[in-house]
C-alpha cells in the first residue's frame, strides 16, 4: 500500500505550503481558533474529529504559527513571511509568548510510563529552540530528579553512575508534587527565555492501547494541569470514549469521565478546501475541472463526502489511471471515456468506501450510479459521448440513460466473465478501440483493490 499512497506528510515544508496556499481552506478559521485558544491558560481542550479529517495536519499548522510568533520575539525579528499569507491575518494573532510542542502519544504506546517519556521528549524539543546553558542546567536537573526515577533508570543523563546511586533510583518513588515542582521550575526558566506559556498538542490518544490512553490522561490531569500550560488533545471523542470503556467496562460512563477531564471541546469543521489545489499539492499535476477524468474524480470525492485521508487513499488507487488518461489522445474518446473516465473512478470509490453499493452495483442495481451520473457536469459529458456514437438521425437525448443502462449492463456482465462483440455496445460504434481494450488491465486493478482494501 505504501507505494501507492499519496498521503501528504505533515512535514514542515508541506505544512507551510498548506498555509501559504490556504490549500485546505481553513486559514480564516485558524486565525479565529488561535485567538480563542491562546486565552485558555490552565485548560485542557479537546479538538474533536473523526479519523482521517486532518487533526494531525491542523495541529502541525497551529504549532508552526505559534512558534513562528515566538521565534520573532525570541530573536527580535520584526518581519515574517507568514504576514503575507492570505486569510491568516498573522500579524493580528495574539500569541502572548506561547511556545508549542506537538506530541504523538501513539508513537510511545509501547513504553510503560508516559510521564518520563513525555518529559524527556519535551526537554528534547525545547532544547532545539532554547540552547542556552542555564536552560540546559534546568533540564539536567529535571532529568536527574524526575525522569530517571520515573523511568526506573532506562532514561539516564549518563551511563557511568555509581551502582549504589542506581539502586536508590530504582527503589525511589517520585511524589506527584515533586514532579509538578520540577515542571514549575522549568516553566519559570522558560519565562526568562521569552516563553511565558506552553501549549502542548497531544495527538492520536484514541489510537493508543486503552491502558496507555488512561495513563496519558492521568499524566495530563496530575502533572500538566497548571498555570502557563495549555493542553490541546487532537482526538476522536467517540473512539476515545470506547478506549475508556475497554479499560473500565462497557457499563462505565466514559462520557462523564471525559467531561471531567476536558474544560472545552471543539468540533474541527470540515475543510472547505479546493480539491483541485489539494490534488495539485499531492501529485504535482495540473488539475482542471473541465478535464473529464479529473472532473469525475472530484465528483466522486464530493458525492461521497470523503475525508482527507480517504481522498488520499482514493487518489492513490486511481493515480496510474489518472496519469495514463492525461497522456492519451482523444481519438478513442467514447469507449475510453465510458470505461476509464466515468466508470473506473466510481467503481473504485464504491469498492473502497461503500461496499453495500458495490454489491448492489455488481448485482445490476444501477440506481446510485445513475444518480451520480445525473450530476450536471457529468450528464452533459454523457450526452456528448452518445451523440458522437449514435447516428445523428437516430440519437435521442431523452434516451441517453437507456443507451447508458444497456452499456453498463454489458460491462457488468463482462466483469463477471461474459464476452460480447464490440457491436453490442453503443459506445463502441465508430471507435478504433472498443470497451474491451480499455478493460484489459481491469483485472489487475480489481485484484489490487481486493487484496489491499482494509
Amino acid at each position: 500500500m505504501a507505494n501507492y499512497s499519496l498521503q501528504i506528510e505533515p512535514n514542515d515544508n508541506n505544512v507551510y505550503e498548506s498555509l501559504k496556499n490556504d490549500t485546505l481552506g481553513n486559514n480564516k478559521w485558524i486565525h479565529k481558533c488561535l485567538n480563542i485558544l491562546l486565552t485558555m491558560d490552565n485548560s485542557i481542550v479537546a479538538f474533536d474529529a473523526c479519523w482521517g479529517n486532518g487533526k494531525t495536519f491542523l495541529a502541525k499548522q497551529l504549532q508552526m504559527i505559534i512558534n513562528e510568533k515566538w521565534d520573532m520575539g525570541y530573536n527580535n525579528r520584526k518581519d515574517s513571511n507568514f504576514s503575507l499569507i492570505r486569510e491568516l491575518d498573522f500579524d493580528n494573532i495574539n500569541s502572548d509568548s506561547y511556545f508549542a510542542i506537538y506530541y504523538n502519544a501513539w508513537e510511545y504506546d509501547n513504553e510503560n510510563d508516559p510521564v518520563a517519556s513525555f518529559l524527556y521528549y519535551l526537554l528534547k524539543m525545547l532544547n532545539k529552540s532554547i540552547p542556552t546553558n542555564k536552560f540546559k542546567n534546568i533540564a539536567t536537573n529535571l532529568v536527574k530528579n524526575v525522569i530517571e526515577k520515573l523511568s526506573n533508570g532506562w532514561i539516564k543523563l549518563n551511563s557511568d553512575g555509581a551502582t549504589n546511586n542506581i539502586e536508590k533510583v530504582l527503589s525511589s518513588v517520585v511524589e506527584t508534587e515533586k514532579v509538578r515542582e520540577e515542571i514549575r521550575v522549568l516553566l519559570n526558566e522558560l519565562k526568562e527565555e521569552k516563553c511565558n506559556n506552553l501549549i502542548i498538542f497531544i495527538d492520536e490518544l484514541d489510537r493508543c492501547r486503552p491502558t496507555y490512553t488512561l495513563k496519558i490522561i492521568e499524566m495530563i490531569k496530575h502533572y500538566l494541569k497548571m498555570e502557563n500550560i495549555l493542553i490541546v488533545c487532537m482526538t476522536d471523542i467517540k473512539q476515545l470514549s470506547n478506549c475508556i470503556k475497554m479499560a473500565y467496562g462497557n457499563n462505565y460512563d466514559s462520557t462523564m469521565y471525559l467531561d471531567k477531564i476536558f474544560n472545552f471541546k471543539f468540533d474541527i469543521p470540515n475543510s472547505n478546501f479546493d480539491i483541485k489545489k489539494y490534488i495539485n499539492m499531492k501529485i504535482g499535476n495540473h488539475v482542471a475541472d473541465n478535464y473529464f477524468f479529473d472532473m469525475v474524480c472530484i465528483e466522486v470525492i464530493d458525492y461521497y463526502n470523503l475525508s482527507l485521508r480517504n481522498v488520499d487513499i482514493f487518489l492513490g488507487y486511481v493515480k496510474t489511471m489518472f496519469i495514463k488518461s492525461q497522456n492519451m489522445d482523444n481519438t478513442n474518446f467514447t469507449a475510453q471515456a465510458f470505461v476509464e473516465y466515468l466508470f473506473v473512478p466510481y467503481y473504485i470509490g464504491i469498492k473502497l468506501f461503500k461496499p453495500y453499493l458495490y454489491e448492489d452495483f455488481m448485482n445490476g442495481n444501477l440506481d446510485d450510479y445513475f444518480k451520480f451520473c445525473k450530476k450536471d457536469k457529468i450528464i452533459s459529458r454523457l450526452k456528448h459521448i452518445y451523440r458522437i456514437c449514435i447516428n445523428s438521425n437516430e440519437f435521442d437525448e431523452n434516451k441517453v440513460f437507456d443507451y447508458f443502462k444497456h452499456d453498463c449492463e454489458l460491462l457488468i456482465n463482462y466483469l463477471k466473465g461474459n464476452k460480447f462483440s464490440r457491436q453490442d455496445y453503443y459506445v463502441n460504434q465508430g471507435c478504433f478501440n472498443d470497451v474491451d481494450y480499455y478493460l484489459k488491465d481491469f483485472d489487475m486493478i480489481d485484484f489490487f483493490i481486493r487484496n489491499t482494501i482494509r
